[in-house]
């Protein structure tokens, strides 16, 4: 019997696909997912695009089931080979607020709604020490299934959830007249629009359960058929993955640190601390001598890229420029923006650009020597100016994990 083991990822809203991963120690999907197993507060109706997303993996009876720092480090290298081919890709397994309950099979109870629901559960089919279950009102309930509330509310909810369904499609004639606040309808007009793709709770159920044993390396979709006939059939497109290369766990970490986040501030530290964590080595590499934090990054700079290489990164991210000007901090000081200079002064000078940034953010000091300083104020305009630098600095930070797996497979 297969052991199915999830994981929350962050960052997943909106998915609306399924991402299949091979080539490590087991076959993952990532996938959307309900994620707060629903059972008083189940839903008739959901939108896809709402729906969060949950990495999945099966063991088979015989293997040795992963612990959750080592699955953890296998999602990372998945997905570190997403983000190689989606850049901009804030996927990852660090997560702040925990969905999943811990189940204690000791107790005689499932927990459900977001661990809010506790259900009576009894196995009386499989479960030797259940002797008996009855209704003392209604002696006729079978209690085949073992979440003992589903005997009773799954035929309530079907009934609703046709019900409510057969609203989806239903018109009424409307006779409106024009005016200031609104536009005139004369006609047929449905009593209920949806922006977006809905499914019913048995497609969404059947979602959840979705597993890499039900992707086939072959498939360019899963299908979720509408069990009620008023929504639709949906596709979902299935999209594949191999990685065979397992990278630094704490360069990962730095990373995805960067990568989760939407606050310009530390998304651009996270990113920063993957060429950081070389500052020492990169300069003995390349055999430079590099004394300061400004000539050990822009050691690590010339370490993993070429001056071309840099000039079409920008080209790609930046079309109109923006990282060329200066950039406003929340001081009258500003931060000269990257210069167009040749090949060798081009990377000195990313590298005093990326520095400059970095110390404006981890830094407050009002004034230096007497100067005014440039610092950052969290949640401001001025902190967003850096959002142009941080394309940039997220690849360099892909480069730089991907030479660190070079140099030491060598």
């Amino acid at each position: 019997m297969a052991t199915t083991l999830r994981m929350q990822i962050s960052n997943g809203k909106g998915l609306c696909k399924v991402i299949l991963f091979e080539g490590l120690q087991h076959r993952t999907t990532i996938h959307p997912m309900i994620h707060k197993n629903p059972i008083l507060t189940v839903q008739g109706f959901y939108y896809l695009e709402d729906l969060d997303a949950v990495s999945s993996v099966q063991f088979e009876s015989r293997e040795k089931v992963q612990t959750d720092h080592e699955y953890e480090y296998m999602i990372d290298n998945y997905l570190f080979s997403y983000a190689l081919s989606n850049p901009s890709s804030k996927l990852t397994s660090k997560i702040n607020t925990y969905k999943f309950q811990a189940t204690d099979f000791d107790d005689n109870y499932t927990f459900y709604d977001n661990g809010r629901t506790a259900a009576l559960s009894l196995d009386l089919a499989n479960d030797d020490t259940v002797l008996s279950i009855e209704d003392p009102i209604d002696p006729t309930v079978d209690f085949s299934d073992w979440c003992l509330i589903k005997n009773y509310s799954e035929e309530y909810f079907h009934d609703y959830l046709k019900s409510m369904g057969a609203l989806l499609n239903k018109k009424l004639e409307v006779f409106v007249m024009p005016s200031d606040h609104h536009n005139g309808v004369m006609g047929k007009e449905r009593i209920v629009r949806c922006d977006g793709e809905i499914i019913d709770a048995y497609q969404a159920e059947r979602l959840d359960l979705l597993g890499p044993r039900d992707i086939k390396s072959s498939d360019e979709s899963v299908t979720l058929r509408s069990s009620i006939g008023v929504t639709r059939d949906i596709e979902i497109p299935v999209e594949h993955y191999v990685c065979t290369t397992q990278y630094s766990r704490v360069m990962l970490s730095y990373y995805f640190s960067g990568a989760r986040e939407f606050n310009p501030l530390p998304a651009f530290v996270g990113f920063y601390n993957v060429l950081e964590h070389y500052f020492e080595e990169a300069p003995i590499i390349l055999g430079v001598k590099a004394v300061t934090e400004r000539q050990q990054i822009e050691a690590v700079v010339r370490l993993v890229v070429s001056a071309s290489e840099v000039k079409g990164e920008i080209s790609l991210h930046d079309s109109d420029g923006r990282i060329f000007s200066e950039v406003a901090t929340s001081t009258v000081a500003s931060i000269k923006g990257l210069k167009i200079l040749v090949d060798d002064d081009y990377l000195c000078d990313l590298a005093r650009y990326l520095y400059e940034i970095r110390c404006a953010i981890v830094h407050s000091k009002k004034t230096r020597r007497g100067a005014v300083t440039s610092y950052f104020e969290p949640y401001t305009a001025e902190a967003d100016n850096i959002k142009v630098a941080i394309p940039i600095l997220r690849w360099l930070a892909q480069k730089m994990i991907l030479k660190d797996q070079l140099l030491n497979s060598v």
